[in-house]
């Protein structure tokens, strides 16, 4: 009986150690800086500036803030390469990047406005940035509430 549950417990290590070798290689390579490519590529896209007048802050695992040319960018490390909310939201609000104003409000939560509209986005772990709310601002809707229904 002990024989077969002994047997049994290494079969089922042997079965996860390539997993377990994954992780633990994966954790050394994140902690060594050499297994995540640069968001500076793309943040100078997303941005309009050279690579050189970029300031990157860490933000959460997944994310930075990036700075530059009087502009910000949050970067987020998805799938294998960097996605900007710049672009992002530039999409979602049916606006033009140039139009784009992205504030970092606290560390996981960012206000981006644009063509009479404003986002609130939010960084949840394991499932990424999200919208929080949105509404419209400026001349979009009726100043006085009651107009809405004659």
């Amino acid at each position: 009986m002990w024989r077969a549950l002994l047997g049994r417990a290494f079969r089922v290590l042997a079965s996860r150690l390539p997993l377990l070798s994954l992780a633990a290689s994966t954790i050394v390579v994140a902690a060594s800086g050499c297994g995540w490519p640069s968001s500076k590529p793309k943040a100078a896209l997303s941005l309009g500036c050279s690579e050189d007048q970029l300031t990157i802050q860490r933000n959460t695992t997944y994310s930075e803030v990036v700075s530059g040319c009087g502009k910000s960018d949050v970067m987020t490390f998805d799938g294998g390469s960097w996605a900007s909310l710049r672009e992002r939201a530039a999409f979602e609000l049916s606006c033009p990047a140039s139009e784009i104003d992205v504030r970092i409000i606290s560390s996981s939560l960012y206000g981006v406005m644009g063509c009479n509209k404003k986002v609130v986005y939010k960084y949840v772990p394991n499932a990424g940035i999200v919208i929080q709310s949105a509404q419209e601002t400026g001349d979009a809707l009726p100043a006085d509430p009651a107009a809405m229904t004659k």
